[in-house]
């Protein structure tokens, strides 16, 4: 289910890292995070690319568990963002090629769709890679390594 939540609503934004994480119980990590947001009565974040990536990971066992939280049991936790003919151009046409100007690498349309979602829901990221939204969203934005 596609739904946009009030800014406010929204306690976290995920990228891939975390929903490969709980769907494989890596760690604690972010299952205590699902948690905390469902205590809270607030809502975790994703953008329909993370989570094709995260999908793409997993073996059919795991992508079982990671089912129950994007449209199972836990499903209340988690909306997923649409992405969108408007997202694309912006992101695509518009943000990227901006951010790339100085020399490096390109972030991913992932990556920047995260990002877009963090500053939207003025939420904190979670992530495996802090570095790219680092650089995206600056030093002083909240992310937290899983």
């Amino acid at each position: 289910m596609t739904t946009t939540r009030a800014p406010s609503q929204v306690g976290l934004v995920f990228d891939h890292h975390p929903l490969t994480a709980y769907a494989t119980s890596k760690d604690l990590i972010a299952p205590s995070l699902v948690a905390s947001i469902l205590e809270r009565q607030q809502f975790i974040a994703v953008s329909p690319l993370v989570l094709a990536e995260a999908y793409c990971s997993l073996d059919p066992e795991e992508a079982d568990v990671l089912d129950l939280l994007t449209s199972g049991a836990l499903a209340a936790a988690i909306v997923v963002e649409p992405f969108d003919g408007e997202t694309a151009r912006l992101l695509g046409r518009d943000s990227a090629p901006t951010l790339t100007a100085g020399g490096g690498h390109r972030p991913t349309l992932a990556t920047l769709h995260t990002a877009q979602l963090a500053v939207r829901h003025a939420a904190g990221v979670v992530t495996g890679e802090p570095a790219p939204l680092r650089k995206l969203l600056g030093p002083d934005w909240p992310v937290l390594e899983v």
